[in-house]
């Protein structure tokens, strides 16, 4: 039983890391269509979805979430959360503060209000929260 269990969790790591690479390779084409490589409001409605489809995710998942998006797309200029680009002290120390900025005040309001932002963050993610104010 044990070793048929471990051959299907091997199969699905297969058709995972198999997915990843469909998944890769149409980030390229998409960020080959695109002038910039990080579009906050995109992640808006992104993120959006995700936090409704999977509100029972944990912060672990999220963060799963936000390196694949991170590592499939920071070779065309992405920002780097999990290395802490967009902080001012650059130097990451909870898992808060590697996530996607944008997902983790979607999941957190006041954890997103606890990260030092450099200033030029701070104000485009500040501009998209007033922007999808105005459209509601």
């Amino acid at each position: 039983m044990l070793s048929h269990l471990r051959s299907q969790l091997d199969l699905i790591n297969e058709q995972l890391f198999q997915l990843l690479d469909s998944r890769a390779a149409l980030v390229e084409k998409i960020q080959s269509e695109k002038k910039v490589s990080w579009d906050p409001e995109r992640e808006l409605s992104v993120f959006g979805e995700y936090t409704s489809n999977y509100p029972q995710n944990s912060l672990k998942e999220d963060l799963i979430y936000s390196l694949l998006i991170e590592s499939q797309a920071q070779s065309f200029g992405y920002p780097r959360w999990s290395e802490g680009d967009h902080l001012k002290n650059e130097t990451p120390k909870n898992i808060q503060s590697m996530l996607n900025p944008v997902l983790l005040r979607m999941r957190n309001e006041s954890e997103y209000q606890a990260l030092d932002l450099i200033d030029d963050y701070k104000k485009l993610l500040e501009g998209i929260w007033e922007n999808q104010k105005l459209l509601l």
